[in-house]
């Protein structure tokens, strides 16, 4: 048979009129003819599509199927999913058949690889749901392509809906599909488009999401919504970049987790280096100090961790978390009072004190320890100092009861600080049974800035400095700069 006798599909034009009329008769024969006949003929030239899609990974092909189930073969054949979910009409079973045979005769698709869901093609909301459950099932949404091409009118709407809910990539047959005849690629070949997700509503809105997450101090949320928004909006997403490295350096920060700090910082470092973010944040935030603040966290640095203390104290407390709250402000007074110590003699360790280091000698020091009485212990520990006793100390070495409180003794500085204790020592995490309130986690944070001023006096100011430095960036600063059109609107 001469070329002109055939279609630009390669099926000779009187076995498509041969197709035509036994399908008149009866279409689940007409549909083995199809796979039979036709398609060996039509292969070679939809596989010719294959070379445009080799760099398109496809692990899961979800395809609609009706009564022309040979849209979902031919999808196959170009992608080469490894796995393939059908969406079938419960109406259109008898021809789905050959369909099904077909791929597993040929090898296109392992049929143990293959996953059905029957739908009511003409309900909506049927479609809807079964679709998006097995999208739920499946997970891993990355390598996933949709197949639209088959179906009712209603299943192609509702699934491409959904689609874009998802951000999933289309797939669809152009053209050549006579509906009438109910047949694809007959006369002409059909050639495959893959098209993404023209809106980016969803990612603007996982954007709000995020950035009301991170300004709570959730920090692992606010990672998890930035990388979907970054994945979502593919064009114009410095902000999310900067919100996601921020995110998960900062949820290390609230783990205290130095390590998970120190190992967040390059990637930080890296993302604040890249040409259209650093436009974006340049003379709008103070980017570097925080870097350097950040590396002196995860370098262990005493000073930096009692500031994440105090920060993270204020933090928990806004959360409504007053037992973290107040468990960290105390956690400051330590550090505090282990700071005021160091100050006078750098070697000092909190947990093998050694008394003999101090000017005053270690027989007077334990002497007039031992003078200040209830409710201290009389004697001096050699290990594991805590804070009542290193507040003691200092107020030994150091006229720091004065200065911590105005006009006090060392002993009415003493019972402050017991009292403060107490209150620490009320909480579940600590050593009792109630949860703190914002009053008791106030009254801690109250007494580790007195603490804070008294103990590091003309210092205090630069731990002031350092705290700001360490707190978490303003992100709202940057958000203005992507209008409200485009950023979906201020949260």
């Amino acid at each position: 048979m001469a070329d002109r006798d055939r279609g630009d599909s390669g099926i000779p034009l009187e076995s498509v009129e041969e197709y035509l009329a036994l399908r008149q008769k009866q279409v689940a024969a007409a549909k083995t003819y199809y796979f039979e006949k036709l398609m060996p003929l039509m292969r070679p030239i939809i596989e010719r599509q294959c070379d445009r899609f080799r760099d398109r990974r496809c692990a899961v092909l979800l395809s609609l199927m009706g009564f022309s189930p040979e849209t979902t073969v031919i999808a196959s054949l170009i992608l080469r999913p490894k796995k393939l979910v059908i969406a079938y009409s419960q109406n259109a079973r008898e021809e789905a058949r050959p369909a099904l045979r077909y791929l597993a005769r040929e090898g296109i698709v392992d049929e143990f690889d293959v996953e059905r869901i029957a739908i009511d093609p003409f309900d909506a909301r049927d479609i809807y749901d079964k679709i998006e459950r097995k999208l739920d099932e499946l997970g891993d949404l990355d390598d996933l392509v949709f197949d639209i091409t088959g179906g009712t009118k209603i299943m192609s709407a509702t699934a491409g809906a959904l689609a874009w809910e998802k951000n999933l990539t289309l797939s669809y047959l152009e053209g050549f599909w006579d509906p009438r005849s109910g047949s694809a690629g007959l006369e002409k070949a059909s050639h495959l488009m893959l098209v993404d997700n023209p809106s980016r509503s969803r990612g603007y809105e996982c954007r709000r999401q995020a950035l009301a997450s991170f300004e709570h101090g959730t920090f692992v949320a606010a990672a998890e919504k930035f990388s979907i928004s970054l994945r979502l909006i593919d064009n114009d997403n410095s902000f999310d970049l900067i919100g996601r490295s921020l995110s998960l350096a900062y949820a290390a920060v609230a783990d205290f987790d130095c390590a998970g700090v120190g190992a967040a910082l390059p990637e930080l470092r890296e993302t604040f280096g890249i040409g259209s973010v650093r436009s974006l944040w340049l003379d709008r935030l103070p980017v570097e100090p925080h870097l350097e603040a950040l590396r002196c966290f995860a370098s262990r640095d005493l000073r930096a961790m009692t500031a994440g203390f105090m920060e993270f104290a204020e933090l928990y407390a806004r959360q409504g978390r007053h037992d973290f709250a107040g468990l960290l402000s105390y956690r400051a007074m330590e550090a505090l009072v282990e700071l005021g110590l160091k100050r006078i003699v750098p070697e000092f360790d909190m947990r093998r004190p050694r008394w003999d280091l101090f000017s005053l000698g270690e027989e007077e020091l334990r002497r007039r320890y031992g003078e200040l009485g209830a409710p201290l212990r009389s004697i001096l520990p050699d290990r594991d100092l805590a804070l009542q006793t290193g507040f003691g100390v200092l107020c030994v070495v150091d006229d720091v009861a004065g200065r911590f409180q105005p006009g006090g003794t060392a002993k009415s500085a003493i019972g402050t600080m017991m009292r403060l204790g107490e209150i620490r020592n009320r909480s579940y995490l600590a050593h009792g049974f109630e949860n703190l309130g914002s009053e008791d986690s106030a009254k801690l944070r109250v007494g580790a800035n007195d603490l804070a001023a008294a103990v590091l006096r003309d210092e205090h100011a630069e731990l002031e400095v350092l705290r700001a430095h360490l707190r978490p960036l303003n992100l709202r600063e940057l958000w203005p700069v992507h209008g409200s059109a485009r950023a979906g609107g201020v949260a």
